[in-house]
């Protein structure tokens, strides 16, 4: 299919498909950027999208993955090492591989870095039906955001992460108009903050 080793910073596939190859439909390694937009990769010998960057070299790659279908191949969508992942509305359906699941994004060597690499997982309307794994495995992640809400097993956040406080801060303004027979000032600013520790 298409293969992208260590050329690019950025990479952009639109309305592309790579299908019934030997190996990969997409193989992308070592860039800090990759959006894939309504595209396929179907009955493919290994992955029908595979992404892996060298957690020393890029530690810092974003990964948006929309409208894409990876049916039927040994494993459909395969992601590692990335920081930040968003997938919306793509299909992992009929994949094969024994031990490889539909969707499979890990990001242990992040994890495993000095200090640890925070990464996140957003997966949006996702369809990963009758895999030979799991539909979608998520390994390694501190921030997981599925939706719809689905039923499977996760890795737990990072040993370092737990009994840490984390705070935050949220605030708001708006101008509020006088009352009718209140002073004579067109417009009274008011301010909440909130504080909270968690």
């Amino acid at each position: 299919g298409v293969d992208i080793d260590q050329s690019a910073l950025s990479i952009v596939v639109a309305d592309s498909q790579a299908h019934s190859n030997v190996d990969d439909g997409f193989d992308f390694d070592d860039a800090k950027a990759i959006q894939v937009d309504d595209s396929g990769a179907d009955q493919n010998g290994s992955d029908g999208l595979d992404i892996y960057n060298d957690e020393d070299a890029v530690n810092s790659l974003e990964v948006s993955i929309t409208n894409f279908q990876a049916n039927g191949n040994e494993e459909g969508i395969e992601i590692d090492n990335a920081r930040m992942t968003s997938i919306t509305g793509s299909t992992t359906n009929n994949n094969t591989g024994t031990n490889y699941h539909g969707l499979d994004i890990n990001n242990d060597d992040l994890a495993s870095l000095d200090p640890p690499v925070v990464s996140s997982v957003s997966v949006i309307n996702h369809i990963a039906n009758n895999n030979a794994g799991d539909g979608i495995h998520i390994g390694a992640t501190a921030n997981k955001y599925l939706y719809p809400l689905v039923n499977n097993d996760l890795d737990a956040p990072f040993a370092s992460t737990i009994g840490t406080l984390f705070s935050s801060v949220t605030g708001a303004m708006a101008f509020v108009k006088p009352e009718l027979y209140g002073p004579s000032i067109y417009l009274t600013p008011s301010c909440l903050i909130s504080l909270s520790a968690n």
